[in-house]
């Protein structure tokens, strides 16, 4: 028996790509501003940009967000919105930092972090799936 209760996702787009209406987004126009300050600072000062270190730490910052990026991509891909990710982040990395302020060697340290984001993720999960 098939279950007509089941709600189903139409993710077609309603409209084709329209580059007049990508330019005149808020949103665009915002990047575009962004860039353009980027570039004239790079003329202004190059030594400031184009350094090892200045590399190294653009590099640096982004390496600790990107799995949390990772997650979400997928999950806008999908068409929701999901903004418990960094919350869950932080406990995990909050119960790690005290399990090594308690004295726990590290690896025990890391599985207990582990185990609080698993823990949140299930209550999410849990919460999403049958609360709605």
């Amino acid at each position: 028996m098939a279950d007509n209760n089941i709600k189903t996702r139409d993710l077609t787009a309603d409209e084709g790509f329209k580059l007049g209406s990508f330019l005149k987004s808020w949103e665009m126009v915002l990047v575009y501003i962004l860039i353009i300050v980027n570039i004239v600072l790079m003329a202004a000062r190059p030594e400031l940009y184009f350094r090892t270190g200045t590399l190294q730490s653009i590099i640096q910052s982004g390496m600790d967000v990107s799995p949390l990026v990772l997650g979400m991509v997928l999950i806008l891909m999908l068409g929701d919105i999901d903004v418990s990710c960094a919350s869950v982040m932080i406990f995990s990395s909050m119960c790690t930092g005290l399990a090594i302020d308690h004295g726990a060697p590290m690896f025990l340290a890391v599985l207990l972090g582990l185990i609080g984001g698993i823990f949140c993720g299930f209550i999410n999960g849990m919460l999403v799936a049958y609360v709605g």
